[in-house]
């Protein structure tokens, strides 16, 4: 559900977007975030505390295009989360999502 948000984010706003973030549709998928970024098990839950891991991988571009987004979403019981940054979560990317993922990865 949130991932979709994003992407109707980023669909909205493309054109503003482009300039800076071209080609950040790439990032928008499930494996590519946090847990907290993709769970739809807070539904109904606001102002509940929960710790976010971003994947180690994800450089600050990444991260800046994403944290954009959240804020352009419709809000919803889930985004109404207190997010706690975390310490990063370590996800191995395979060479051909490294080359999918050219200029938003840190490694």
């Amino acid at each position: 559900m949130l991932v979709a948000m994003l992407c109707d984010a980023f669909q909205m706003h493309w054109a503003r977007l482009q300039e800076t973030y071209s080609g950040g549709e790439a990032l928008l998928k499930p494996e590519y975030m946090s847990d907290e970024e993709t769970d739809d098990e807070y539904n109904g839950v606001i102002g509940k505390r929960v710790l976010v891991r971003k994947p180690h991988w994800r450089n600050e571009k990444a991260n800046e295009l994403l944290c954009l987004l959240d804020g352009l979403k419709p809000s919803s019981d889930a985004t109404r989360l207190m997010k706690v940054a975390g310490d990063v979560r370590v996800v191995a990317l395979s060479s051909d999502e490294q080359r999918r993922l050219e200029g938003w990865i840190a490694i």
